[in-house]
Formats: C-alpha cells, sequence, structure tokens
C-alpha cells in the first residue's frame, strides 16, 4: 500500500478505535493514558513497573513476535 507518515496514520487511526472516537480525539488533542489507550484499542500493550521488569515484558513480547514470523 505505500503508506507513509500522516497517510498511514490517518488510514489506520479509525479502524484502531473507531470513526467517532477518531474525530474526538483528533479533535479534543486532549492526552489520554497508556491504559485508555489500551482500553480503546489504540495500543495492544501496556507495560509498566520497573526498567528491568519492562525490559523482560519487552523482550518476551518480541521473542514472540519472532516466532509468529518464524512459524509462516
Amino acid at each position: 500500500m505505500e503508506l507513509f507518515g500522516s497517510e498511514y496514520w490517518t488510514y489506520l487511526f479509525p479502524r484502531r478505535v473507531g470513526e467517532e472516537r477518531a474525530m474526538e480525539l483528533t479533535e479534543t488533542c486532549l492526552p489520554i493514558s497508556a491504559r485508555q489507550a489500551k482500553v480503546i484499542g489504540l495500543i495492544d500493550h501496556v507495560f509498566g513497573g520497573e526498567v528491568v521488569g519492562f525490559r523482560e515484558q519487552v523482550t518476551r513480547l518480541a521473542e514472540a513476535v519472532c516466532a509468529r514470523r518464524r512459524s509462516r
């Protein structure tokens, strides 16, 4: 599809959160927390806690993604 920058964002954003929510978020320009972004479907994962725990979570997720790609 070769979408870049804002083109990719405008294509994907409404599909992740819905048209109405996308309009609300872009028009109000208010910040949202990572946890709220997770709840509305904007992001897939929220990592928290100490640095060591964060690194472990990211490593596990990256390994899972790689394993899925290798199995294709």
